[in-house]
C-alpha cells in the first residue's frame, strides 16, 4: 500500500494538469527497467548531492504544476513554512528559484 501511495505522489508532482496519464507512472526507480537506459553516474557525487539534486528538481516540477507556493506544499507534502524554508535556502545557495506571490 506504500508503495502505491508513493507512485501515486510521484505522478501527482510530474503531472501539468488535472489528469495523470501512463507517462507519469513510473514503477521502480530510473535505471532499474530493462527496457530503459541506464542514466550515468556522476563523477564522485554523494549521497546527499543526489538528494539535494532530487530535492531541488521536485521542488521546481511542483512549482512549475501549482498556481501557488500553497499549491506547490501540498503536492509536495509538506507545509507552506517549510516550502518557504526550502526556497530560502536555495536562493542562498545560488539556485534560481520561480518567483511567485506567496498565499
Amino acid at each position: 500500500m506504500r508503495e502505491l501511495d508513493n507512485l501515486l505522489q510521484r505522478a501527482l508532482i510530474l503531472v501539468n494538469g488535472p489528469v495523470i496519464g501512463p507517462q507519469h507512472i513510473q514503477f521502480g526507480l530510473p535505471g532499474d527497467a530493462a527496457d530503459r537506459e541506464p542514466q550515468p553516474e556522476p563523477a564522485q557525487s554523494s549521497l546527499a548531492d543526489c538528494l539535494g539534486q532530487a530535492e531541488r528538481d521536485l521542488i521546481a516540477g511542483a512549482l512549475r504544476a501549482g498556481s501557488s507556493r500553497r499549491e506547490a506544499a501540498e503536492r509536495l507534502g509538506i507545509s507552506a513554512r517549510t516550502l518557504r524554508y526550502k526556497l530560502a535556502r536555495l536562493r542562498a545557495a545560488g539556485f534560481d528559484v520561480k518567483s511567485e506571490e506567496g498565499p
